[in-house]
């Protein structure tokens, strides 16, 4: 489930791959275990520029689909937080009280699920191309195999041999 991440990381930052990739994973339920996968990973990538990035994931959020996104820089903090059926927040001596986050896939996403279909729908009418670009795609799977190593390695994963040791040019 993390290559949604990479690609909303690459969509974000643009193409320019980390220098390092590093992940730990963890798998609670068994039938998951079982696969075998992860239901809760970090991945942490470092970029030239000094840029660090971390990416929580958990399959175990029993409060709803959690999805946020927070960059902190010097100039200040970006969020783009939850979306909920309302935003009503009760506070009072026994706590607080919020909406549950909107789940899952299909009521969360329906607008932006329509508005691609009916882009790729035009697309076709005007012989455009929509595909994401090739290198766009190898790199969210090169990250995904990365920090999977990562796991397996339990090390940081040197992006820039790795990439040079697979053989792979990006921007091809």
């Amino acid at each position: 489930m993390l290559i949604h991440d990479f690609d909303m990381l690459i969509f974000l930052l643009g193409k320019e791959p980390p220098i390092s990739v590093f992940a730990y994973g963890h798998a609670y339920d068994d039938e998951i275990r079982g696969i075998p996968d992860l239901d809760t990973v970090m991945v942490i990538l470092k970029y030239k520029t000094g840029l660090i990035c971390s990416i929580d994931t958990s399959r175990n959020a029993t409060y709803g689909y959690d999805q946020r996104l927070e960059i902190f820089g010097e100039g200040g903090m970006a969020i783009a937080e939850n979306e909920r059926n309302h935003t009503v927040q009760m506070h009072t001596s026994k706590g607080m009280e919020v909406s549950a986050i909107n789940e899952p896939f299909p009521e969360r996403y329906k607008d932006a699920y329509a508005a691609e279909i009916a882009d790729f729908g035009k697309a076709l009418t005007e012989d455009r191309l929509t595909n994401v670009p090739r290198d766009e795609c190898l790199l969210g799977h090169l990250l995904a195999n990365a920090a999977h190593q990562s796991v397996q390695t339990r090390n940081a994963v040197d992006f820039e041999d790795y990439l040079s040791s697979a053989g792979v040019g990006l921007g091809e």
